[in-house]
């Protein structure tokens, strides 16, 4: 697959993470399988958490259950996060049948008529795309710091391609819309999202997106013709504070041209 997120910059930390920290977190301790689940339920549902609490403290020692808080505070304080995320929202808009804004605008301009054509998806929670037709529901299970996700719709000569990268250990979600005619590109957007994170002295760093909107000339050159930060309501945004790599690293230049170099399923286009 061809990756086009950069090296630096934002990222989420989604529930996939959560269970993956709690899982490795919890194996590690001597617990039985009940108090497991039990602490994993808990962790994970924090609206319960007074409840399932005192069920839970009567099964541990003084000294995991003080282990046990800790890990709560910061799989809370993720999940709290991982609520409002760009692609959570985005799989909320699945399950509502409902386009967010920006498909529907690129899909216009794209010529794609939404109502009238369906998406396929797939995602790739390693190294294989796996063709899915509940998206939002399938994501869920999958346990690690980076996965992807597709969605396409191919009406005629014209194919759209919506991709979200997901970088978990690096705080980074990354949305990039392809817009194909006879299978080549003639435009790219991605938009870049830095997630909101609590510090270790419990200041909030705010979020931020970097968008930026490419064609395809007539010589075959890949053109940028826009580029802006925002924050998490849409708004234009002054450009946060950025060393010189950081910096770099966002004016990254897709290098793909075609269909095939996006490397996902043929069978995506049915």
């Amino acid at each position: 697959m061809v990756s086009q997120v950069p090296n630096a910059g934002p990222g989420a930390p989604g529930t996939r993470r959560n269970h993956h920290f709690k899982q490795s977190f919890v194996s590690g301790h001597d617990f039985s399988r009940a108090d497991k689940q039990q602490a994993i339920d808990w962790a994970l549902a924090p609206e319960g958490i007074v409840v399932k609490f005192s069920k839970f403290a009567s099964y541990q020692s003084v000294a995991n259950m003080f282990l046990m808080s800790i890990v709560t505070f910061v799989l809370f304080t993720a999940h709290s996060f991982a609520q409002s995320t760009p692609f959570n929202q985005y799989l909320e808009s699945i399950k509502a049948s409902r386009a967010e804004p920006a498909l529907l605008r690129v899909a216009q301009e794209c010529g794609v008529d939404l109502n009238t054509v369906a998406p396929h998806y797939a995602d790739l929670p390693d190294n294989t795309w796996i063709l899915v037709k509940d998206l939002a529901k399938s994501v869920h299970g999958i346990e690690s710091d980076f996965f992807a996700t597709a969605a396409v719709w191919h009406q005629s000569d014209r194919i759209l391609v919506e991709l979200w990268e997901m970088q978990l250990d690096a705080q980074i979600e990354t949305r990039s819309f392809y817009c194909l005619n006879q299978r080549k590109i003639k435009t790219i957007e991605t938009l870049n999202w830095t997630l909101p994170e609590v510090m270790q002295n419990g200041i909030k760093k705010p979020g931020w997106g970097h968008e930026q909107h490419w064609k395809v000339t007539e010589t075959g050159n890949l053109e940028r013709i826009f580029q802006s930060f925002i924050d998490f309501g849409g708004n234009t945004i002054n450009e946060p504070k950025l060393d010189a790599q950081a910096r770099k690293d966002l004016l990254w230049k897709p290098t793909v041209r075609r269909w095939n170099d996006l490397e996902l399923p043929s069978t995506l286009l049915q």
